[in-house]
């Protein structure tokens, strides 16, 4: 049974700015990146405390989400290119 993923208004906005970025292919690699965190919700290595993170294939781009069992929910999509001190304080602050 697939488990309901959902894009939390910070996640949102951060996919418009990495479309606008990326385009086309970057939907499509977050679509089946979704897919598959539904089927496999366990799946992102703990990032910190509930949170975890998967990669965006093909882009350098992660997914930081919590799931409760019942449903997902991204955080964020954030550049991993940046520093990861002030990733993860980003990430905690939301």
């Amino acid at each position: 049974m697939r488990t309901e993923v959902i894009l939390l208004l910070g996640a949102e906005i951060d996919f418009a700015k990495l479309y606008q970025r990326f385009g086309e292919k970057f939907y499509t690699a977050l679509d089946k990146a979704l897919g598959q965190l539904a089927d496999f919700p366990e799946a992102g290595p703990v990032y910190h405390g509930a949170i975890r993170r998967i990669l965006v294939g093909g882009f350098p781009v992660g997914l930081f989400y919590v799931s409760d069992f019942q449903r997902i929910m991204v955080l964020a999509l954030l550049d991993l290119r940046r520093d990861p001190d002030r990733i993860r304080s980003e990430i905690i602050e939301r």
